[in-house]
């Protein structure tokens, strides 16, 4: 196929370079497979490394599907954009299935764009309900498409045309790389309060060095992209974030889509500190100019606002290595009744 300019290119070739050049569709499994003018269908088979500790589809995969289609449309007629602006609410976790996400756009004019996005999964057909130990599991009737999210993405037209360059940049990998090797734990798991000689005591009991080595032992993403949690205690939480080619545009600046990824369970664990779980119930991210580059480094730190009942509200910001502030969010935590649950033993590997 001929390499034309993308403002210039048909359809079926802009949805090729939008996937060729995107580390998420090479890398992730992200794929752009509907494309028109202000609209954009994006789809993802789920797999174990999205879902949380709580075997759900991660809120920070979410926020990501939902500002990578919006950003797919936006950009649909050629011209460059920036994301201002993400708000979302969460509606039904899933655990398995085809995730599509549907972006159409909302309004445009030559200073603001507006993109409307929902998040579907098809053909979840786990088991429902609280997993926690000591509940449970409830066999429910689910729809055959689930409404998993939603959200709205403010961009700023930017001067320039949507540009790829003539060949794949010599820094994207071939395949991803991963952080350190998965926890590996003996079979037997202990209840959250058996006496046993040995082993750490349940999250809720733990200090707060043992929390923190809890909650960088119980994410997903902390063993796959470079994040960890590097304080924790009341309400409060801070983690960093390697900067690897995987995270990077064809320009080799961050994706902002990582800035959610980071900004999700950044905000989110602090809200654990009591010792039960929690979900996300809606979430704001404002996205600043700065950009982050290759081999550097996110610095990021959360707090909490308030809390009444079983809503809490928290806040937090994501900085370069320069202490530029890339991104803020704020997040409105549902409090669950059902305590964490971690495994009590040590992982086998723990040198890892």
């Amino acid at each position: 196929m001929e390499k034309v300019s993308f403002a210039r290119a048909d359809w079926p070739q802009k949805m090729q370079y939008m996937n060729e050049y995107d580390n998420f569709a090479r890398l992730y499994g992200m794929q752009l497979v509907e494309y028109a003018e202000g609209y954009a269908c994006v789809e993802m088979q789920m797999k174990p490394d999205f879902l949380n500790s709580q075997l759900r589809l991660h809120g920070s995969w979410q926020a990501a599907l939902i500002l990578i289609a919006a950003g797919k449309a936006a950009r649909s007629m050629g011209r460059e954009m920036r994301p201002c602006k993400l708000n979302m609410n969460y509606h039904h976790g899933v655990r398995e299935g085809l995730l599509r996400v549907i972006a159409r756009q909302k309004f445009a004019s030559d200073n603001w764009l507006t993109v409307d996005v929902e998040l579907h999964c098809l053909g979840d057909h786990s088991v429902n309900g609280d997993h926690a130990v000591g509940q449970p599991a409830v066999q429910a009737e689910t729809p055959a498409d689930i409404l998993v999210a939603s959200g709205r993405v403010d961009f700023l037209p930017l001067a320039g045309e949507v540009a790829f360059p003539g060949s794949l940049p010599e820094f994207f990998p071939t395949e991803r790389r991963t952080a350190r090797p998965r926890p590996i734990y003996p079979e037997t798991r202990a209840g959250l309060y058996d006496d046993v000689p040995g082993l750490r005591p349940c999250f809720k009991q733990a200090d707060w060095p043992m929390k923190l080595a809890y909650m960088n032992e119980n994410e997903n993403m902390y063993y796959s992209e470079g994040m960890r949690m590097t304080e924790y205690g009341p309400g409060h939480g801070c983690a960093e974030m390697d900067i690897w080619p995987q995270h990077v545009d064809a320009d080799g600046l961050l994706d902002y889509a990582w800035l959610a990824i980071l900004l999700d369970p950044l905000i989110g664990k602090p809200s654990l500190h009591t010792g039960n779980f929690c979900v996300t119930a809606q979430t704001s991210i404002t996205f600043f100019e700065p950009r982050a580059a290759l081999g550097g480094q996110l610095h990021g730190q959360a707090d909490k606002v308030s809390q009444e009942g079983h809503f809490a509200v928290y806040t937090g910001s994501v900085y370069d290595e320069k202490g530029q502030e890339l991104a803020c969010g704020v997040c409105t935590m549902y409090l669950r009744d059902t305590e964490i649950n971690f495994r009590r033993e040590l992982p086998l590997n723990l040198e890892v």
